[in-house]
């Protein structure tokens, strides 16, 4: 069966219009709902969220000044201020 997408598109002056077959981008690498083509054409929605694994992380907001693993994805001003007094 025939591709079902188009990845090039060459015009009859041998000009090449858009040629997709070279590209390299896939779903975890574009932002979570936007759509791109992969290079056979077919549209894909990006899944990239940027969020961070933080499955190995052991620190609560309180101790992150005292040496633990933590990833801050949301850290708020009150939470710092907070975490700073708990630990001195």
């Amino acid at each position: 069966m025939a591709n079902e997408y188009t990845n090039k598109v060459v015009l009859s002056s041998g000009e090449t219009l858009i040629d997709l077959t070279g590209d390299t981008a896939d779903a975890a690498h574009v932002l979570s709902g936007y759509t791109f083509h992969d290079k056979s054409g077919a549209p894909v929605t990006g899944t990239n969220t940027f969020d961070a694994d933080t499955s190995d992380d052991t620190a609560a907001v309180a101790e992150i000044l005292a040496g633990k693993t933590a990833h801050a994805r949301t850290l708020s001003r009150r939470d710092f201020t907070t975490a700073r007094a708990k630990s001195a």
